[in-house]
């Protein structure tokens, strides 16, 4: 029906991640920052890679790690449509015809990655904090009506993952501040108006969330691997709050309501 031509990842204006040597008062320091690539030289085989206003020159292939993949094509639940990811934007193709939907891409600037919702014609995708620009998680029907929107800062890492049947959406994410860092997940309600938004936030790093199948129910694994603690949450606002924590098996399980673990709403951005 159609062939898709192989992007490369590191091409001109792909975000990518890059790992840097600097001297300090006579000390070199190592760092890690994200950005755009601005150039590759051919004859030295070196990249060049925005940080804001700064660009960083003369960076070896074992320096810049890719963050987007432009080449993975993503199915609509009900395979009408297909999607794949470019600079600044989502490229939806109908179905049979293979035809880019209304002639268009999708605009999600330095958006790395996207999910469809598993039961609706609709896309999740989120954006990173880069320099002063708060990290971005959008939710967009492919009538391009935006259907929730909500910043973040100081936001390093995030990760989304749908309930099988597409009522909530929980993105979590890593949160840097300084020196302290903290770990933060956010429920979307997807279906009720409005989409309301929860959070939590935890101190310890998350290691999975796992979706009840077709249920309200979420487990949260955290902490060390060796030592990990799994708490269960439910979406249901009508949660029995005398038990706080159950503890069975070494797994804790606890409500959305329970005591320090209420999900507290989350205001919508505002431009």
């Amino acid at each position: 029906l159609r062939a898709f031509t192989y992007k490369n990842p590191l091409d001109v204006k792909m975000m990518v991640q890059v790992a840097i040597t600097e001297e300090s008062k006579g000390k070199k320091i190592e760092r890690v920052f994200r950005g755009k690539v601005t150039n590759f030289n051919q004859v030295t085989s070196t990249y060049s890679v925005s940080e804001g206003t700064t660009i960083h020159n003369d960076i070896t292939s074992d320096k810049i790690q890719a963050l987007q993949n432009p080449n993975v094509l993503k199915w609509s639940y009900d395979g009408k449509y297909i999607a794949r990811l470019t600079i600044d934007a989502i490229q939806v193709y109908e179905l049979p015809s293979l035809q880019l939907l209304e002639k268009k891409s999708f605009a999600a600037k330095d958006m790395l990655n996207f999910c469809w919702s598993p039961k609706q014609n609709m896309l999740s995708y989120w954006a990173p904090t880069v320099g002063n620009l708060p990290a971005m998680i959008n939710i967009v029907g492919v009538d391009r009506k935006e259907i929730c929107s909500r910043k973040c800062f100081d936001i390093l890492e995030g990760h989304m993952h749908w309930q099988s049947e597409g009522e909530y959406l929980c993105v979590y994410m890593t949160k840097q501040q300084g020196k302290k860092r903290s770990y933060v997940l956010m429920f979307f309600r997807v279906k009720e108006p409005g989409v309301p938004v929860e959070l939590i936030e935890l101190t310890e790093p998350i290691i999975n969330v796992s979706w009840e199948p077709s249920g309200d129910r979420i487990a949260i694994t955290h902490g060390e691997a060796k030592s990990a603690t799994i708490n269960f949450y439910s979406m249901f606002a009508t949660v029995n709050t005398n038990n706080n924590a159950n503890k069975k098996n070494n797994t804790n399980t606890k409500s959305s309501n329970s005591q320090n673990n209420i999900l507290p709403p989350v205001p919508p951005s505002t431009s």
